[in-house]
């Protein structure tokens, strides 16, 4: 009795192992993402800008500014709302900052992290302008940007592997990664 209750538990346990998709034999053809490069010596200012309205989708942090509404887009910038009338607040305009993931405002200065450093930009002129004040690059930038499936705050609409992903494996010649895009891969060698 007690060798098949053995028996039984270790076929339970190996049949759990093979249901797991770490597993599984590499796909052909899926659903991934590949790395977004920028050259090492890219001036990451150049990349902070205002930009017409976006479409709000991935919401962080929310200020009240004079008689606007910012409102932090996670990993992207910051939406910039007319709320003047609280009743039905107008996008006016974005910021557009690369891998931003918080904001802090005071005294018309938005203060925001950025993958490579943080920017502090002057907000007083908007909605017609900005003023970056300064960027205090990191000392070290090779840490990666999550990747999307890594990462419970990025919504890409994904299916199938829950918080696993396959991805473009990375090439640290092509310069600094500073996002990640959807893309079919064929036969991908890296995963997490």
């Amino acid at each position: 009795m007690k060798k098949i209750i053995i028996a039984f538990a270790s076929f339970v346990f190996l049949m759990g192992c093979i249901q797991r998709d770490d597993y599984n034999a590499v796909p052909e053809v899926i659903d991934g993402f590949k790395p977004v490069y920028v050259k090492d010596t890219t001036n990451f200012v150049d990349s902070v800008y205002l930009t017409p309205p976006r479409v709000l989708n991935n919401p962080g942090k929310i200020y009240l500014y004079k008689l606007y509404l910012i409102v932090n887009e996670y990993g992207k910038g910051a939406h910039i709302f007319d709320n003047s009338n609280p009743q039905i607040p107008k996008a006016i305009a974005f910021i557009n900052i690369p891998l931003n993931y918080d904001i802090s405002i005071k005294n018309n200065v938005m203060y925001a992290d950025a993958y490579l450093g943080l920017v502090v930009i002057d907000i007083s002129m908007l909605p017609s302008s900005i003023n970056i004040l300064s960027f205090m690059r990191y000392k070290t930038n090779r840490v990666y940007p999550p990747l999307p499936g890594a990462d419970p705050n990025f919504n890409f609409g994904r299916r199938g592997w829950g918080n696993k992903t396959y991805f473009e494996c990375i090439d640290p010649q092509k310069g600094l990664i500073i996002g990640w895009e959807p893309t079919t891969l064929l036969k991908p060698k890296c995963y997490q």
